[in-house]
């Protein structure tokens, strides 16, 4: 009745965008997406860390400077000549404070909280946040269907399956920087959406039915 009265009196009509109709499904389709990823990451990462991967120490100082944390309470470990080459010869004193902190005292609360039996599956997490920051980058671009497609393309693949589990601090700097760009894109993403739908397209007035609106305005 109140768009009749409006068309009558020549004003215009807001029209309601289709898109706000397809919003939330499409977030329900994101959301399933982002969880069989997860859910298919997880089970994949905890198959290799049982019967797959058989050493998980870090390629670096990681998990040495972890355990002498528990031990001694002090950050240090690794070897010098590593770090300066074999020149260097022999050193008694130990290196300190030459390794970025967050991987050392992630194994270390780790090592201090679980048990032995489930330190194979510390990584477990990072490695799936990985895939998951991944999917919803993918998510942004071609929706929930690429999502899905990129989260188990990157769960199988051989590199993420056999490194996955190993105490890597590349692993956990990648997964965190892989989040910080999803939610960035996709903070970017929901501010586009808002300013399309603020803006309600208005049909042109028809000059006969514009008549008695421009009267009833003077």
């Amino acid at each position: 009745m109140d768009q009749t009265r409006q068309l009558l009196l020549g004003a215009p009509i807001e029209v309601v965008p289709e898109r706000r109709c397809h919003v939330r499904p499409e977030l329900h389709h994101l959301k399933r997406s982002l969880v069989s990823v997860a859910i298919f990451c997880a089970i994949i990462q905890i198959v290799s860390a049982t019967w797959i991967v058989e050493s998980f120490d870090s390629p670096n100082a990681a998990n040495e400077i972890a355990v002498t944390m528990l031990e001694t309470g002090k950050y240090q470990g690794g070897n010098w000549q590593r770090l300066k080459g074999p020149e260097i010869g022999n050193v008694d004193s130990e290196l300190r404070y030459f390794h970025l902190p967050v991987e050392p005292l992630l194994l270390t609360m780790a090592f201090r909280v679980l048990p032995p039996g489930f330190h194979p599956y510390i990584h477990v997490p990072i490695a799936v946040v990985l895939v998951i920051a991944a999917s919803l980058v993918a998510a942004v671009i071609g929706g929930p269907k690429l999502a899905l497609v990129t989260g188990t393309w990157i769960s199988i693949q051989p590199f993420i399956v056999i490194h996955g589990p190993v105490w890597d601090d590349t692993f956990l700097s990648a997964a965190l920087s892989w989040l910080l760009c999803a939610i960035l894109l996709s903070r970017a993403k929901a501010e586009v959406d808002r300013s399309s739908n603020d803006l309600v397209p208005k049909p042109p007035l028809q000059p006969v039915v514009s008549v008695p609106y421009l009267l009833w305005r003077f």
